[in-house]
């Protein structure tokens, strides 16, 4: 529960008030952020962001929960009357589990035994992203991909097979106030 108690209170001084910042709502699908993953987004100057947000996954059939947390950098923007295009973002996700037991503890392939994975339920990855803005930048649309840790550990001791299971896309439909 430390790391959990942890991981909140740097969000609320992430997310605290500051000169130049944007709120905004994100409804989101993959990614790793969950089948569906709704949050919170703060912005600073169309260039910084963190978001946070509480998805739900799939899991021999059970649905369970797990935290999203992200900054992602945007060097520029590209905009036409009331409408904008941000080539690339880039970025790092962390995914917290609420069910530690049985997340991403599972591969699709046979490997050497138990305790393969460490027994975590935090994963970080790596993230590129494109979006386009409409309604003087109200409105996002943000398409991502993201690389997790785990793929390394795919890379290194496997040769890269499998390594598709490591890469997931998501879309992202966002609101700014």
């Amino acid at each position: 529960m430390g790391r959990l108690q942890n991981i909140i209170f740097l969000l609320i001084v992430g997310l605290a008030p500051a000169a130049h910042a944007g709120w905004g709502l994100s409804l989101a699908t993959g990614g790793f952020q969950g089948a569906e993953s709704a949050g919170a987004i703060r912005d600073w100057n169309g260039r910084h962001a963190l978001e946070f947000g509480l998805g739900r996954y799939s899991y021999d059939g059970n649905n369970e929960a797990q935290v999203n947390f992200g900054y992602r950098y945007t060097p520029f923007t590209l905009h036409y009357k009331g409408a904008g295009w941000s080539p690339l973002g880039m970025g790092v996700t962390a995914v917290y589990a609420l069910n530690q037991s049985e997340y991403f503890t599972k591969s699709p392939s046979k490997y050497p035994g138990q305790g393969y994975y460490e027994q975590t339920g935090i994963r970080l990855g790596l993230e590129a992203s494109t979006q386009v803005m409409g309604w003087n930048d109200r409105i996002r649309l943000l398409y991502k991909v993201v690389f997790m840790d785990t793929g390394i550990t795919t890379l290194i001791n496997n040769d890269g097979k499998h390594i598709e299971n490591f890469f997931s896309s998501g879309l992202a439909l966002q609101f700014f106030f």
